[in-house]
């Protein structure tokens, strides 16, 4: 859990710019406890499978989260963080979005690719073209294209850790990733439509391919958390990653992507927005290595929420997985304990490339931290009768003081948490406000503050 208990503290810190005004929360806050039952639901329902989930306020920097410091496969969200990173090297004057990209035999990739099927007729596509075409429709040729233009996987993971994303890592190209998950010793230009590389599948040994599979869902190497896909989300939304003309063309894309209508939008009713991605393994030997969504909600009024729900190993049915997310997407949105109703939330429509406004974050963080048993105790920790525990400690922005977070010492496997940002305007710890923010002190890595 110390990772979840990090991404409030990091989110928040990085938002804290002691320039702008403070505001007051309007949100209704998360229902912890039915969250919570969402989340034992949901995951009974996964049965064996691996299911991660997230939802994070946006206004307030309220978080909740199953599993939220474990890895789990990206296959094609990925595309959203190597869309913000290919618009970083345009806004760095790197890259343009009108250069054109030439294909050859090499550049192809394994389906799911309409790039790839239309070569040799078209070679030549702009960066912008591309762009649209991996984040909007998932293209795995596109993908590789501009990700090779970059400078390839490692240019990507070198970027999002410079951005402070620890998780969340980009290792192989999809012509390498693909080949390897189902079996196949390589990928050939001869099996760049649908029909070509399934019938190389089922040319493949039961056996070969159920290893490989095997491997896959073990291999760190192309994963993400549920914490890190939320802090993506979070930076993009408060335009910390990209320019605002980038960061508007990237949300517009991936408002306007209509990939896995049966997911994060399918539990969202019509009236707001959904700007998202989703990644998807083959389903091989009646398991499916991963089926996933991750997305930014934004309310009519303008308040967004993050979510992102990853489900690994699974042997349900696709409907059954896709109403999995959905449902958490849908059942997050429920009444609050107060008795008050949360906003509508959002389906995906058409948008104009405008970034709603977002609130400044508080600086003191508050947590309440829920947990099954057998975590290590610290200050401050009570269980009750049902062996989960509450921790009230109060972690604060100021100086070195959340240095401590380091040292909780909790168990992070099928754990539930709740992360509660009260708005508690310019108070004053030991005497001195915290002045770090984004380019002063603050998260550096895993865990590093440096009180200044």
């Amino acid at each position: 859990m110390r990772h979840l208990l990090l991404l409030a503290a990091v989110v928040l810190i990085g938002a804290c710019d002691p320039g702008m005004p403070q505001t007051v929360s309007t949100t209704p806050p998360l229902d912890a406890e039915r969250l919570d039952a969402m989340g034992e639901d949901l995951s009974a329902r996964a049965g064996e499978a691996r299911l991660g989930a997230a939802l994070m306020n946006l206004e307030n920097g309220e978080l909740w989260a199953i599993r939220g410091s474990e890895r789990f496969p990206m296959q094609s969200v990925f595309k959203a963080p190597l869309g913000a990173a290919v618009l970083a090297e345009v806004d760095a004057g790197r890259l343009a979005l009108d250069e054109t990209l030439t294909l050859d035999d090499e550049n192809l990739s394994p389906p799911f690719s309409p790039v790839a099927a239309a070569y040799p007729g078209r070679r030549d596509y702009t960066v912008a073209e591309l762009l649209t075409l991996a984040v909007g429709t998932s293209d795995n040729t596109a993908a590789d294209l501009l990700m090779r233009r970059i400078g390839g996987p490692g240019a990507v993971t070198a970027w999002l850790r410079s951005q402070g994303l620890s998780d969340m890592r980009v290792d192989r190209y999809e012509r390498q990733m693909q080949p390897e998950i189902a079996g196949l010793e390589s990928f050939r230009p001869a099996l760049k439509t649908e029909a070509a590389y399934s019938a190389a599948l089922a040319e493949t040994p039961a056996e070969v391919r159920r290893a490989a599979t095997a491997r896959y869902l073990q291999d760190p190497r192309d994963t993400t958390s549920p914490r890190d896909a939320l802090l993506f989300l979070s930076k993009l939304a408060r335009g910390e990653l990209l320019s605002d003309a980038s960061t508007a063309r990237l949300l517009k894309i991936m408002e306007e992507s209509r990939s896995g209508p049966n997911r994060l939008a399918a539990g969202l009713p019509d009236g707001v927005r959904l700007a998202h991605k989703t990644g998807t393994a083959r389903t091989d030997l009646g398991l499916n290595p991963a089926t996933n969504d991750i997305g930014l909600i934004t309310l009519a009024d303008g308040r967004q929420y993050a979510v992102a729900v990853l489900l690994s190993g699974s042997t349900l049915p696709e409907a059954e997985r896709e109403a999995i997310i959905a449902d958490v997407a849908g059942r997050s949105q429920a009444p609050n304990r107060r008795g008050q109703s949360h906003p509508a939330p959002l389906r995906p429509q058409q948008s104009d490339g405008r970034r709603a406004p977002v609130q400044q974050a508080p600086h003191d963080v508050a947590l309440h931290h829920a947990q099954g048993g057998g975590a290590e105790a610290v200050d401050g920790v009570t269980a009750d009768d049902q062996g989960r525990q509450r921790n009230p400690q109060l972690l604060t922005a100021y100086g070195t003081e959340v240095a401590d977070i380091a040292d909780l010492s909790l168990q992070p496997a099928s754990a539930i948490g709740r992360y509660e940002v009260p708005r508690l305007g310019d108070e004053q710890q030991n005497g001195r406000p915290y002045q770090g923010g984004a380019g002063g002190g603050g998260f550096h890595g895993d865990l590093t503050i440096d009180g200044r």
